[in-house]
């Protein structure tokens, strides 16, 4: 196997998460950046092209659902009623789970870009790995008593039991950056990991910035 590049641990945060040193610079201001604001524009479109879609899907199977209840109890018929019934469940799930969330979505997302401001979680990174069997894997990262659902990529990119600075959207709650609270020394050397394939540093700790105390 060939000898792969070191990379420090903020540069494992920038890639996994997708920000910059001056998305980082005006986060420490308590601003947005500016790859982070074409983000949440873009997150704020999405959710709002899938809450108006799913939100026509989930009326067309409501109204459709209510037509063929309605045609039940006039023809009194079971298996009418029973079709009729299930189409009003799913229409019903549907504009919930996958029309309203996505607007309300669309709605905080639209809220943080306005204000431009971001929330800053300092503490310890706890790393949970949700495996539901035939379900997709759930890559989950949880600092006290907040939790973010994140991509597998960002995932790998934080170290279990480390302390980390996060900035995230104060509405949305995206995870927008992250800062590692140790420094590396200089003699760190590089591990493959046998399963993942993704490089990680291996170090001492040593206090970096923030209110934490190494353990």
């Amino acid at each position: 196997m060939s000898e792969k590049r070191k990379r420090k641990p903020d540069e494992l945060l920038m890639e996994g998460i997708g920000f910059d040193e001056a998305d980082l610079e005006a986060n420490r201001r308590g601003e947005l950046g500016r790859r982070q604001l074409a983000r949440l524009h873009w997150l704020r479109r999405t959710a709002l092209t899938q809450g108006q879609v799913w939100g026509f899907i989930a009326s067309f199977i409501l109204f459709a659902g209510l037509a063929i209840f309605i045609g039940g109890l006039v023809a009194w018929s079971g298996r009418f009623l029973l079709m009729g019934g299930i189409g009003l469940l799913v229409g019903i799930i549907l504009l919930r789970d996958k029309g309203w969330q996505n607007l309300k979505a669309a709605e905080l997302n639209q809220r943080d870009v306005s204000e431009a401001k971001v929330r800053t979680v300092e503490g310890r990174i706890s790393l949970n790995i949700r495996d539901a069997g035939h379900f997709p894997l759930a890559y989950k990262i949880q600092m006290e008593d907040q939790q973010w659902v994140v991509r597998r990529e960002t995932f790998l990119a934080f170290k279990n039991g480390d302390p980390y600075i996060l900035y995230c959207a104060p509405y949305s709650k995206v995870l927008l950056a992250a800062e590692w609270l140790r420094e590396p020394p200089l003699n760190a050397r590089l591990t493959v990991d046998d399963k993942a394939g993704d490089e990680q540093e291996i170090v001492d700790e040593k206090p970096k910035r923030g209110r934490l105390d190494a353990q």
